[in-house]
């Protein structure tokens, strides 16, 4: 897995490099660490632009739809980081709708297709959104599939 953190001279992401690094040594994994003064030119995909290109990629990958990849990471990746905040009025109404069409009580394959009437991946927050892409990345790279932010 790839990753770019821009260290400022006030050390503001420092520690989100040590993190990462730390993360990736404990899976028992080498880390490459490329250094360079500066910062890139060119701008990084946005997240919903990166998050469109890496379900084409996995699609691809797997030989089906982009439509189930997109229910898929909706319903195991995205919608859990969702519904962990308590406080959220959109996460209370989702799991109320959730509860009233017995969710948890459908075949993996019946969630995934009703997906279709949420919006999950949307509504995130940022940081939500970033932990959603984390979580895609590890996901499919346990799976053998390395999905780079580009």
């Amino acid at each position: 897995m790839k990753r770019s953190i821009i260290v400022k001279p006030n050390m503001d992401g420092f520690k989100d490099v040590s993190d990462w690094i730390g993360n990736v040594l404990k899976q028992g994994k080498s880390v490459t660490v490329d250094l360079a003064e500066g910062e890139r030119k060119q701008r990084s995909l946005t997240a919903n632009a990166l998050q469109a290109a890496w379900i084409a990629e996995i699609a691809s990958w797997q030989g089906v739809t982009e439509k189930y990849v997109r229910n898929y990471v909706k319903a195991e990746l995205a919608l859990p980081i969702l519904l962990e905040d308590e406080s959220s009025g959109v996460a209370k109404k989702i799991r109320y709708t959730l509860n009233k069409i017995n969710y948890d009580l459908m075949t993996p394959a019946q969630r995934i297709e009703v997906m279709d009437m949420f919006n999950v991946t949307s509504i995130l927050t940022t940081k939500q959104h970033n932990r959603f892409r984390e979580q895609m990345q590890v996901h499919y790279s346990d799976a053998g599939l390395e999905l780079v932010v580009r």
